[in-house]
């Protein structure tokens, strides 16, 4: 497709990538003379007007970005029935192929990466846009250390109706939040937990699912509640493994809260483990990237995404100067980019991002340094000079007043020359330090924290004790008193690690206190629970099979009674037929009738009868009995107790009900909420809809699934 023009003024140059979405070229804009990328559609989605709608979303979504982390959208336009998004040129490679090449990411580096994405995200969220597909894959770098996210082509902007079908699971399983997999409504915490996988991965060259199935991994999202277990190489520092196992809880309550509180975990941990010095020496020391992917060689992920070259000029404020790529881009990339650049002013050079030689730059300025020097000695003559005749006229001697015949110091107009090169538009900011910091404090704390862990991972362990004996029905009550307790401590335990990262350490003395206090009543009301449930069970044990026959004996003998009499013989001499009995007549009214079995009920009968039954306990914010008839998660279990404890009124539906072989699937709506002063209240976003699952176990169905 070379040469190729699209609406008569984009030039196809080479194929970057393809993917399962579209294919993405290498293209120059005639008028403007700049590099473009071009994702185009693949034909046969041309007619699928649904498809295309979701394609325009995804311009429409891109286009309302605009930050220097996140691939730029120029235009979205058709040509020849030919849908295709207009995209800037990025020089560099995605962050998968970087891992496979190189191995694991060191820890500066890692830091770096995860920060550009934090920062795009904190933004892409600010505008109400939810990433929903962060992977390596889409993650774009170049050898500077320069990132940019890439792909929001599945992101769905919050303010607007989603296109795909409900219940419809998008994204990669390996990097999908728990949330996501099971098809409720997302936020921004879907994209951290995605963050923190990308981010371990980096560290390890792995992910929590290696070797897995992608069938496999759903399962695990869908029906282990317990936190991932994470292995770390010795290089990792314990703060920064802390931070990611917050962005990887399964519950988005207790992860971090948002992508800002994220960036500033992060920069806290950069200084507290690197350098500055080191970290922007992080920036220059990758490897070297090429331009662009061999033509026609496949994007690993679907829907391959466009990478666009741009370089500091908004930091800068160079908006006339080369559009040349990076030095790291191959010599066929250099050679077509720079054939359509302007020559950049000679002014301009002393904002480049790659800063040259100290030496360079003073043999550029020197003729300027002469003509500053000759003026300025010049200006100091006639001052000296004027000052110098003033003295003499007033007092006849010129040694009772001083003339000023040094130059002021700082000169203004020396500043260019001494000004340090700028810093690439990527690199960690560094945090103000505290002074005054008691050690022993900072000790104390950490220790806090530390201890404080330690006891929500024994109470994981019984809570799973408690619930093997289902300690959530035989002791309803202190259980749901200890997950209450489990639920606060937790909230306040990260609330103290946010204080630890903001060194707010007086703080978070206090609240790890009240954290650990929680945890420890919430084990103990977990353990009492599972003793509860061990006598109610003993109590509930059948007698043994000897006693129980016995027992059966003496009931039959005391409903039968004495024998009857022998009946008189009758006048004829035929034997008579002795009247029945008390007993027998009672014998015979116990017995009923034989009747034919009934029919078994069909499957939508009785799948219908559990959910109307499920949406009655809703409505009646009946906890006890929706933890009769489903299998709630912790987490789903304190939402609806928050629901329950802060709205009388609960209205909900059952909607996109569909009964397929021994699996039925619904979604539960929230359509009203009353609050106690009677106002109606709109559900937030996470509250909105829930999907459940009723699978049948031999002839039988079994709880509800959320």
């Amino acid at each position: 497709m070379n040469n190729q023009l699209f609406s008569g003024k984009y030039e196809v140059q080479e194929e970057i990538a393809r993917g399962g979405m579209g294919v993405v070229y290498k293209a120059v804009h005639k008028s403007l003379n700049r590099l473009v990328a071009l994702k185009v559609l693949h034909a046969q989605y041309s007619g699928d007007l649904s498809f295309l709608k979701r394609f325009q979303r995804e311009a429409r979504a891109m286009a309302r970005l605009d930050h220097e982390n996140i691939i730029r959208v120029y235009d979205v336009a058709e040509d020849q029935s030919a849908q295709y998004i207009v995209m800037e040129f990025f020089a560099g490679k995605d962050l998968k192929q970087a891992i496979l090449e190189n191995g694991p990411f060191s820890v500066e580096q890692a830091l770096s990466v995860a920060l550009q994405m934090a920062e795009a995200l904190a933004y892409a969220h600010a505008q109400g846009i939810v990433h929903r597909d962060i992977k390596p894959s889409n993650v774009m770098l170049d050898g500077r250390g320069k990132v940019k996210l890439a792909d929001f082509g599945i992101a769905a902007a919050t303010d607007e109706i989603s296109v795909t079908a409900t219940g419809q699971i998008i994204g990669t399983p390996e990097y999908m939040s728990p949330e996501q997999a099971r098809g409720e409504a997302i936020d921004g915490r879907s994209d951290l937990y995605s963050l923190g996988i990308v981010l371990y991965e980096m560290l390890t060259a792995t992910t929590p699912f290696e070797r897995l199935s992608r069938m496999s991994i759903i399962a695990k999202l869908l029906y282990e509640p317990q936190d991932f277990t994470l292995s770390f190489p010795d290089s990792v520092p314990f703060s920064l493994q802390e931070l990611i196992r917050a962005l990887l809880k399964k519950q988005a309550p207790e992860r971090i809260a948002d992508a800002a509180t994220l960036v500033a975990r992060i920069k806290n941990l950069a200084q507290e483990n690197v350098g500055e010095e080191t970290l922007d020496q992080t920036r220059t020391a990758m490897s070297p990237l090429r331009a662009t992917p061999p033509p026609g060689k496949p994007i690993e992920e679907e829907e391959a995404t466009a990478m666009l070259h741009r370089r500091s000029d908004l930091q800068s404020g160079a908006f006339s100067r080369s559009k040349t790529p990076a030095p790291l881009t191959s010599p066929g990339a250099e050679k077509s980019s720079s054939s359509f650049s302007p020559p950049p002013p000679p002014q301009k050079t002393k904002v480049l991002p790659t800063p040259p030689p100290l030496e360079r730059r003073d043999t550029e300025k020197r003729p300027r340094s002469i003509l500053i020097y000759a003026g300025i000695a010049g200006l100091v003559l006639l001052v000296g000079g004027g000052m110098y005749f003033r003295s003499s006229s007033s007092s006849g001697s010129s040694t009772d007043s001083p003339v000023p015949v040094s130059p002021p110091a700082p000169r203004p107009e020396e500043k260019p020359i001494t000004l340090p090169a700028p810093l690439p538009m990527a690199a960690l900011p560094e945090p103000k330090r505290e002074e005054g910091i008691d050690s022993a404090l900072v000790a104390n704390v950490n220790g806090m924290e530390a201890e404080t862990r330690k006891i929500q991972g024994e109470i994981a362990q019984s809570r799973s004790e408690a619930n093997a004996l289902d300690a959530r029905h035989r002791s309803s009550q202190v259980y749901l008193q200890a997950t209450e307790w489990e639920s606060k401590g937790s909230k306040a335990l990260q609330e103290g690690s946010q204080m630890i990262g903001e060194k707010q350490y007086q703080e978070a003395g206090a609240k790890l206190q009240e954290a650990k206090d929680l945890l420890v009543r919430a084990h103990q009301g977990f353990k009492k629970a599972k003793e509860e449930s061990q006598v109610q069970i003993a109590r509930e044990t059948p007698s043994s099979p000897e006693r129980k026959s016995a027992k059966k004996e003496a009931v039959l003998k005391a409903s039968v009674g004495s024998p009857a009499p022998p009946a008189a013989p009758s006048p004829s001499g035929t034997k008579s037929i002795p009247p029945p009995s008390d007993a027998d007549t009672k014998i015979a009214k116990q017995t009923p009738p034989a009747t034919a079995p009934l029919p078994p009920r069909p499957d939508i009968e009785v799948v219908g009868e559990i959910l109307s039954r499920l949406k009655s306990a809703y409505e009646g914010r009946d906890m006890a009995a929706l933890l009769n008839m489903s299998n709630l998660s912790d987490g789903r279990a304190r939402l609806l107790e928050e629901i329950f404890r802060d709205f009388p009124i609960v209205k909900v539906s059952i909607a996109n009900f569909s009964l397929t072989g021994e699996i039925a699937s619904a979604n539960v709506v929230i359509t009203k909420l009353v609050d106690k002063e009677g106002k109606v209240v709109p559900p937030r976003e996470e509250w909105k809809q829930s999907k459940v699952l009723i699978r049948k176990e031999g002839n039988r169905w079994g709880k509800v699934l959320w």
